[in-house]
């Protein structure tokens, strides 16, 4: 079996700082496959329970804690530490791709939730090695799917500690998102618009009806 290591997370990345602006047909092809994972893997409850979207694309999960002190040492040669995120590693055995995203389960679990889509970004966007536009892109993906604006809208936050409460983010990524949220709003309604295709997609998976959310598990 042989690993490739496409991506290693570190704590700065849940600020998502997009390293890379991309251009805006990109974020929109983002946003797309998102709506089609949503669809294809049923992610309609919120917060989405994304140990749940891995075992349904097939990605293998593994704790930092699960690894032998030979194994951190091995992918220590890949710039992996303690102090790591998390990263998405593609397999290859009897020419079948295996993906596993490895995750640093001793921080939070809201930054843990954060890291496994970051990687599955990854994997969905077919990254195939490490580089600034592949983590702007990972970003992108991480920081849309964990919280739509399109959700956030339904329940008309005043501040980010409610996107924190309803969505499961720590301050950081609330915080990040309720300003993309606030910017979304803004044009969104200045212009009048009507939702795009992936955003209706997104809304009758996961809304009951205006202003409540699904909330089961």
């Amino acid at each position: 079996m042989l690993f490739t290591i496409t991506d290693v997370l570190t704590d700065e990345n849940e600020s998502y700082s997009e390293i890379s602006k991309l251009p805006d047909f990109r974020y929109e092809e983002i946003k797309s496959k998102i709506a089609k994972c949503m669809e294809f893997h049923e992610v309609k409850n919120i917060p989405f329970n994304v140990f749940k979207l891995a075992k349904k694309m097939g990605i293998k999960l593994v704790k930092f804690s699960e690894l032998t002190q030979k194994e951190f040492q091995q992918l220590s040669g890949f710039g992996i530490n303690f102090e790591s995120a998390g990263f998405l590693a593609i397999a290859s055995k009897n020419g079948k791709i295996i993906p596993f995203i490895y995750y640093n389960d001793a921080q939070d679990s809201r930054r843990i939730r954060f890291t496994i889509l970051h990687e599955i970004g990854h994997f969905i966007l077919g990254h195939l090695e490490q580089s600034d536009l592949a983590e702007a892109e990972a970003n992108f993906f991480a920081k849309y799917f964990i919280a739509p604006p399109v959700l956030i809208d339904r329940i008309n936050p005043s501040d980010y500690m409610q996107i924190a409460c309803v969505f499961n983010l720590s301050n950081q990524c609330a915080w990040n998102s309720f300003d993309y949220y606030t910017k979304w709003k803004k044009h969104h309604y200045k212009n009048n618009e009507l939702y795009e295709s992936y955003e209706e997609k997104i809304i009758n998976l996961c809304c009951v009806k205006e202003g409540i959310l699904d909330f089961r598990n």
